[in-house]
């Protein structure tokens, strides 16, 4: 198997030691996008300080449906299959054919407090809501957007497709990591 790329089954997919071991390998940090049967998430995490958020829903596993934890470097990828667990991790350098691509994140503006202010939910995240939509994705404390340009709405996943060549010439996209957030104006969160 490619060292680039690793794939099994875990019994608990975030706890601690396999979350830092999993963000030293993309670099030390990376964002989260964090699935769980009652919420969607963005976090960024650290490794060795990992935030309150992630610890929570660590401790409520058996709800976590799927999570995506991103950077240049890579992407440790975890979702829920017949009751268990599988993971992978793969790295930018897996496969030399890629295809790039950006995707918009439903989202129009964000929640503001009656001051203009942004304003958090109860766990200090910004909401990015899309209105008539029953979206609403939160960006975790710290995440500078009330004056940073690129974090202009719309905010954008940019995404790196694997692909590969059948036996008669088609192609045959085999595998999908997210790469980095990016704003309005292309730059990186």
């Amino acid at each position: 198997m490619n060292e680039d790329v690793t794939r099994d089954t875990v019994k608990s997919p975030l706890d601690g030691k396999t979350l830092n071991e999993m963000l030293e390998r993309l670099g030390g940090q990376a964002w989260g996008l964090v699935y769980m049967t009652y919420e969607v998430f963005f976090c960024h995490e650290k490794a060795g300080r990992l935030s309150d958020k992630i610890n929570h829903a660590a401790a409520l596993g058996n709800r976590l449906m799927e999570c995506r934890f991103f950077s240049d470097i890579g992407e440790y990828h975890v979702w829920k299959y017949n009751d268990e667990y599988k993971r992978r991790l793969l790295l930018a350098g897996a496969c030399e054919r890629t295809y790039k691509s950006t995707v918009a994140l439903w989202g129009d503006h964000y929640e503001k407090n009656p001051d203009g202010t942004l304003k958090k939910d109860e766990d200090g995240f910004y909401k990015q809501i899309a209105n008539g939509r029953g979206c609403h994705y939160g960006f975790p404390p710290g995440f500078s957007c009330e004056n940073d340009e690129d974090a202009l709405l719309p905010l954008k996943l940019k995404l790196v497709s694997y692909y590969d060549f059948t036996d008669d010439g088609l192609v045959k996209f085999t595998d999908l990591r997210v790469a980095e957030i990016v704003g309005k104006n292309g730059g990186t969160l």
